[in-house]
C-alpha cells in the first residue's frame, strides 16, 4: 500500500484543489513537485497522467500511467485511464486489454462500463457496445450516458432514427451538453432533416460559441443541404491547420483579402487524396490573382497536379529551401472563390497520352468496359461507403459486359473468392507500380467505357478526367455528394446511385442494372446516359 509522507501531502492536496479548479497548468506543477519529493506516488502519478490526456498530451500521459501502474498494476482506476489514454492514441486493442482488467478487478463500478462502451465505439465494435450500453441502462438506470454510448454505437450501425431517440433521452438530463446537442444535430443531418439539424447546432453554439467541433457539425449539415456560401464559412473557421511546418518562410497565412499581385503563396495538401483531386481545381482561381502559386500535395500525386496547366508550381511539402509571402490550406480556397461560378468545367486533369495508347492495346476495343471499384482505405472515414466486390455479380452477367478491377490494397483479395460464373478481369501486377499514384489508372479510365465505383478517390479521378463514371452512394453519405439527386455539381459526367435504405447494397446495384441494361439497348454509339 502506498504511504504519503507527511511532507507530500500539502503538496497533493494542493494539486488535487487546482485540478478540480481547471487550473490544470498550476496542477502539473504541483503533481511534479510531489513526485519530486516521492517519484513513486501513486497516487500523483494517476492524476497527472489523466492530467496530461486533459491538456492532449496523451504521449505522456501513456508514460506516467505506465509508471503508476509499475506501482499498482491492478489499480481500476489506472487501468481504465490508461485504457483512455491509449484510446486518444489509437490503440484500441490494447485500451480494451486494460478496461477489461479494471472492470474485473471493480465489477460493480458501472463508471468502468461505460469507459468501455464508449471505447468499443472507437474500436468499432458497435454490436459489443451495444451490449455493454444495455447492460448498463438496465442494471444502473442512473448512468444516463450509457443511452450516449448506445447512441453513438447506432450511429455506426446506421440507425440514425434510434439514436435519436437515444441522444434525446440522456439530453433530458444533460441539456447543456453542448457536444449531445452537436451530435443530435449530425443525426438529423444522417437523417436529412437540415432544419432540425441546425436548430441543434445553434443551440450547441449557444452553450460554447468557440467550440469548433459544433461549428464543423453546422458546415457539414450547410454543405450538405447547398448553402456552400455559409457552409464554406464554417468550414474554413473550425478547421485547424494541420501538419503545416512551422517555418516562418512561409509568411503568413493568407485572408482572401490581402493583394496578392507579384507575391507568392504556398498552397498545401489537406485531408485525402479524394479531396485534393477535387479542390485542385480552385488553384486557377489563385492563379488569376497575380501571385506566383506553389502547390505541395501528396507526394504521389505530383505528377498528376502536374498536368493541369501553368499557372502554379508542383513543389515539395517539406521543402526547407521554400520562401513565401503567403501560405492557405487548399480547402480554404473554396469559401474565397465560392462567389465565382463553380468550377465544373472538365477534364482538367490529364493521362499521359502514350500511356493511354499502352493500356488500350492490353484491354483491348472488345465489349463494354467497366472499370471498378469497391473498398477504399480502412478507418472511421469509410465506414458504411465501400461494399462486398460480390454486389456486382449482376453487372457480371449481362452480356457483352466485361468487368475490370480498378482497385489496389485493402479488399483486393476478394476477388479470390468470386462465383465461378462471375469474371472480373485484373490488370497485372504492374498496375499502378509505380511511385505516381494513379499513373495507370487515369490511363486505363480514358480506355474504358464506364467506372463504377464506391465513394473513393477514383469517383474524384474519374470525374476530373472527365470519364463517364456512376458513384454508389450509402443513405447518408459526405456532405459534397448533396442529397436526393442523381447528378452531381463538380462532375458533369458522374451519376449517383442511392440507398434508400441504410445498408441496402443490392438495390443500389438493382437500379444500376437496370441502367445500364437500358443504356445498352439504346446506345449504340455509347453516349454517357444522362446527358
Amino acid at each position: 500500500m502506498n504511504r504519503t509522507p507527511i511532507a507530500v501531502e500539502p503538496w497533493l492536496n494542493e494539486a488535487a484543489r487546482a485540478h478540480d479548479k481547471g487550473a490544470l497548468e498550476q496542477a502539473v506543477t504541483l503533481y511534479e513537485k510531489v513526485l519530486s519529493l516521492d517519484p513513486g506516488h501513486f497516487t500523483a502519478l494517476n492524476l497527472l497522467g489523466v492530467l496530461k490526456g486533459q491538456l492532449d498530451q496523451p504521449e505522456e500521459g501513456e508514460t506516467i500511467l505506465r509508471r503508476a501502474l509499475a506501482v499498482n498494476p491492478d489499480d481500476g482506476d489506472a487501468n481504465a485511464n490508461m485504457g483512455l489514454m491509449l484510446g486518444k492514441l489509437g490503440r484500441h486493442a490494447q485500451a480494451l486489454d486494460h478496461f477489461t482488467k479494471a472492470i474485473e478487478k471493480y465489477p460493480e463500478r458501472p463508471g468502468y462500463m461505460l469507459n468501455l462502451a464508449f471505447h468499443l465505439v472507437d474500436f468499432d465494435k458497435p454490436d459489443d457496445a451495444i451490449d455493454v450500453a444495455n447492460f448498463l441502462i438496465n442494471t444502473y438506470p442512473a448512468v444516463d450516458r450509457a443511452h450516449h454510448a448506445k447512441a453513438n454505437a447506432l450511429i455506426l450501425q446506421s440507425r440514425y432514427s434510434e439514436a435519436l431517440e437515444q441522444y434525446q433521452i440522456v439530453l433530458q438530463r444533460h441539456d447543456r451538453d453542448q457536444s449531445l446537442w452537436s451530435n443530435l444535430g449530425a443525426t438529423y443531418r444522417m437523417l436529412k432533416d437540415f432544419p432540425q439539424a441546425l436548430r441543434c447546432h445553434e443551440r450547441a453554439l449557444s452553450l460554447d460559441p468557440a467550440n469548433i467541433d459544433a461549428r464543423w457539425e453546422r458546415a457539414l449539415t450547410l454543405l450538405s443541404s447547398g448553402d456552400f456560401e455559409a457552409g464554406w464559412k464554417d468550414y474554413v473557421s473550425s478547421k485547424k491547420e494541420r501538419g503545416l511546418p512551422s517555418r516562418p518562410r512561409l509568411g503568413k497565412t493568407w485572408d482572401g483579402k490581402a493583394d496578392l499581385r507579384n507575391k507568392s503563396i504556398f498552397v498545401y495538401r489537406e485531408q485525402g487524396l479524394g479531396d485534393v483531386l477535387q479542390f485542385c481545381r480552385f488553384l486557377h482561381h489563385l492563379s488569376k490573382t497575380g501571385a506566383r502559386v506553389f502547390f505541395a500535395p501528396h507526394g504521389p500525386l505530383k505528377w498528376l497536379m502536374g498536368t493541369m496547366g501553368a499557372g502554379f508550381e508542383i513543389c515539395d511539402f517539406a521543402d526547407a529551401e521554400l520562401e513565401t509571402d503567403f501560405h492557405i490550406p487548399l480547402l480554404s480556397l473554396p469559401a474565397i472563390f465560392q462567389s465565382q461560378p463553380l468550377p465544373a468545367q472538365v477534364p482538367y486533369l490529364f493521362p499521359s497520352q502514350e500511356n493511354v495508347l499502352n493500356w488500350e492495346k492490353r484491354i483491348g476495343a472488345e465489349g463494354f468496359r467497366i472499370g471498378i471499384c469497391w473498398q477504399g482505405s480502412t478507418g472511421k472515414a469509410d465506414l458504411g461507403r465501400s461494399f462486398p466486390v460480390r454486389h456486382f455479380e449482376g453487372l457480371s452477367q449481362i452480356p457483352g459486359v466485361r468487368l475490370i478491377s480498378l482497385h489496389k490494397g485493402d479488399g483486393e483479395g476478394q476477388l479470390r473468392s468470386l462465383p465461378t460464373h462471375m469474371n472480373i478481369e485484373t490488370l497485372g501486377g504492374d498496375f499502378d507500380s509505380g511511385a505516381d499514384g494513379f499513373f495507370d489508372a487515369a490511363a486505363v479510365m480514358k480506355s474504358l467505357d464506364l467506372v463504377i465505383t464506391s465513394d473513393t478517390a477514383m469517383a474524384h479521378l474519374a470525374g476530373a478526367l472527365a470519364t463517364p463514371v456512376w458513384v454508389a452512394l450509402k443513405s447518408a453519405p459526405d456532405w459534397r455528394w448533396m442529397t436526393d439527386r442523381a447528378d452531381n455539381p463538380w462532375y458533369p459526367t458522374m451519376r449517383l446511385f442511392r440507398q434508400s435504405r441504410a445498408g441496402d447494397w443490392a438495390e443500389v446495384f438493382e437500379q444500376m442494372e437496370i441502367a445500364l441494361r437500358e443504356w445498352l439497348r439504346r446506345s449504340s454509339t455509347r453516349v454517357i446516359l444522362g446527358e
